[in-house]
């Protein structure tokens, strides 16, 4: 048997995430090495269900399932192939075979993101998804998201459109069409040079339990992930807490109205461990934090080129701009400044006083008479409409 055999007929005798294999596969020290104890009856670790499979499961089947993936267009690659994802390898139980349409290739090469949140989001965290993908692919960042409705089509679609490279993960086989609604965006991704990927056979239909278990794949391929939403039982918080459990930083976009029901998720995060995002300065400035203290942080080099320089986003809806002169011990000299009627109330507030002078997140509360969590949604707002600047003194201002 070749290797992809080997892996292939393990993966049929343990079938898809199954928990067990990760456990089993330590005790040898190939996958060649293991199946042959397998199939000898020396591997005491097998079920009786396994047992079974180990015997009805021939070499025939492997070399179907095989030659029905050329067809299709499916590409096997196995635990131990050098295309293997790095990152994905490293967490407690990669998956043994990853089945991919695509090119998954650059994810050994780039910086990666996850970035989830509901499949009935609000506009507001549809617009954040938006302009945070923009500026990640602006940025040479890649996006990982699971492909559902939502906010995961939102990520995928904002990457693909701005030329930026993004990784499907499936909640079901490469070839089921699932959701629906996304079969075009689907092949947009693979068109654009990014992928999909499952763990699960071709034509494995979705399974509500599984995507519980694929959101450790989806934080597992990234170096961060940000939640953009999510009430008190949303998915996202499963891929959080296993970006948290991999020893991953969790961001999470601060709630536009936390009386809403559906950023009680956002609020839980915020309060427990997620650290609040305003823009994606933050995430490299923690992963070079990180990589200071020691921790492995994969593409060290691209993020620390990332956290020294401004990546501007180049957002589809942004305020109108109006030339006006600042205000300067210098000669005066025009510059871009937002005019107030495109924003919103709360927004335009913010702006008049920053005007004035740069000001801090205390200051701007005091000033403003605002919650905290309010100023957090405006400010963010704001910064991914380019209208204000974050400096390193923390301090804010207009650009």
């Amino acid at each position: 048997m070749t290797n992809v055999e080997v892996w292939l007929w393990i993966l049929l005798v343990m079938l898809p995430h199954n928990s067990r294999t990760t456990e089993l596969l330590s005790r040898y020290r190939t996958g060649l090495e293991a199946a042959i104890a397998m199939r000898d009856g020396k591997c005491e670790l097998l079920n009786a269900a396994e047992r079974q499979r180990v015997e009805r499961t021939r070499t025939r089947e492997v070399k179907a399932l095989i030659a029905q993936c050329e067809h299709l267009g499916i590409r096997m690659i196995t635990l131990d192939d050098p295309e293997y994802p790095s990152q994905l390898k490293r967490i407690d139980d990669p998956p043994i075979v990853l089945f991919v349409k695509g090119d998954i290739s650059q994810l050994n090469r780039m910086p990666a993101v996850a970035v989830v949140g509901p499949r009935v989001p609000s506009d507001y965290g549809m617009r954040i998804t938006d302009v945070l993908c923009n500026e990640l692919a602006a940025g040479g960042v890649g996006i990982v998201s699971g492909m559902a409705v939502g906010i995961d089509a939102q990520a995928h679609r904002s990457a693909v459109e701005n030329g930026g490279y993004t990784v499907g993960v499936m909640g079901c086989g490469l070839e089921v069409n699932y959701p629906a609604e996304n079969e075009q965006l689907k092949k947009d991704v693979i068109a654009k040079g990014g992928a999909l990927v499952s763990e699960l056979l071709p034509y494995s239909s979705a399974s509500v339990p599984y995507f519980r278990r694929r959101n450790r794949i989806i934080a597992g391929l990234s170096s961060a992930s940000v939640v953009i939403e999510a009430s008190a039982k949303s998915g996202a918080l499963v891929t959080a807490g296993m970006t948290r459990t991999q020893g991953k930083p969790v961001f999470c976009v601060p709630p536009h109205d936390i009386t809403d029901g559906s950023f009680n998720g956002s609020v839980s995060l915020l309060r427990e461990y997620a650290l609040p995002l305003f823009g994606i300065s933050d995430i490299f400035t923690e992963l070079s934090r990180r990589s200071a203290d020691g921790e492995h942080i994969v593409h060290m080099d691209k993020v620390k080129e990332l956290s020294k320089k401004s990546v501007a986003p180049k957002p589809k809806k942004s305020a109108k701009a109006v030339p006006m002169l600042e205000s300067t011990h210098e000669e005066p000299r025009a510059v871009e400044f937002v005019d107030v009627s495109e924003l919103s109330p709360e927004e335009a507030a913010v702006i008049l006083l920053l005007k004035e002078r740069p000001l801090t997140m205390d200051e701007i509360i005091e000033k403003s008479g605002k919650r905290h969590d309010e100023i957090c949604s405006i400010i963010l707002g704001l910064e991914l409409m380019d209208a204000v600047e974050r400096r390193q003194d923390g301090t804010f201002i207009l650009p």
